[in-house]
């Protein structure tokens, strides 16, 4: 089983260094099953150094590539690798900012051997470790990951189950088929949600419970982060809560209305008039209420986030 790792970095080629630093004695110790390919999402020579360490460190040079092209945003980036890479088993994304736990990414890469044919995707709970308050409310997910340890499921119900929860994935290669969208193709900021919700439909990724990475996000905190940038790149925010919608047409639940809700507002964003009378999830009531805090919502955008722009 070959497994490749697949890297997008921009304007951080220091956290690249410190990640290759793990990476490239993982790769040696794997002899052959082990690669790793790296994009650079800009046209620049800050990353020189980094490849230069690289070179001098890895016994087998062809086990990792890398390349440049004009920022074209990490979903589409990732895209392009994903689809890549068709001598390989098994893709796993780690973003430049993630810290290996080596000894535990080691013991994984070697049991992907045993895993059951049937099985797509297997899902991994992350550690956030510059999130505020993040391990105050981390305890409610672990034991969620304690209770579904080793079961499967579709992504779709992961989310309704799990919420908003980093994870690392490892996606079957035979299986991973993406879905080109037009609509998408000039926004810079996609959510990952809409690539697995598109992935795994099926109860076919497995649930591991053990943390083999640690995530590092922006000061400030992922979410914040993530909601401006959905401002920005509404289009891709409508298809994304438009997915999620269309899994389970209506059920009362959190995952629900958040969706309802955000799909009404970045339609605001787009332009697109919802009219009222014409509703196509849930009943009147229901549409109602959550265009209501559509529109909140939108106005808040425009107000505290636009104007950053």
């Amino acid at each position: 089983m070959i497994t490749t790792i697949l890297t997008t970095s921009y304007r951080r080629p220091i956290l690249l260094k410190r990640l290759a630093d793990v990476i490239v004695p993982l790769i040696n110790k794997q002899n052959g099953k082990l690669k790793w390919r790296i994009v650079i999402d800009e046209i620049t020579n800050n990353y020189d150094f980094v490849f230069e360490e690289i070179k001098k460190k890895i016994k087998d040079i062809n086990l990792i590539t890398w390349s440049y092209h004009e920022n074209i945003g990490k979903y589409r980036s990732l895209s392009k690798i994903f689809n890549e890479n068709s001598d390989s088993d098994w893709l796993v994304n780690i973003d430049d900012d993630d810290i290996i736990i080596n000894f535990k990414f080691d013991k994984i890469i070697q049991k992907l051997d045993s895993i059951d044919q049937n099985i797509k995707g297997i899902i991994f709970p992350r550690l956030i470790l510059s999130q505020k308050f993040y391990h105050s409310l981390l305890s409610k997910k672990k034991k969620l990951f304690l209770k579904f340890d080793k079961q499967k499921m579709s992504y779709f119900d992961f989310k309704d189950k799990f919420g908003d929860f980093d994870t690392t994935i490892f996606v079957r290669r035979d299986f991973y088929k993406e879905e080109l969208r037009i609509e998408i193709e000039n926004d810079k900021f996609t959510p990952e949600s809409l690539r697995w919700l598109d992935t795994f439909p099926n109860e076919d990724i497995l649930i591991i419970n053990e943390t083999i990475i640690y995530s590092q996000y922006l000061y400030d905190g992922i979410t914040k982060f993530t909601d401006n940038n959905r401002v920005f790149n509404y289009n891709s925010a409508i298809i994304t809560y438009k997915k999620f919608l269309d899994c389970k047409k209506f059920k009362f639940s959190e995952i629900f209305i958040k969706s309802l809700v955000n799909y009404y507002r970045f339609t605001i964003h787009s332009g697109k008039k919802i009219s009222i009378f014409k509703y196509y999830y849930g009943n009147f009531f229901i549409h109602f209420f959550c265009l209501t805090l559509a529109i909140i919502f939108f106005f808040k955008d425009i107000i505290f986030v636009k104007r950053l722009k």
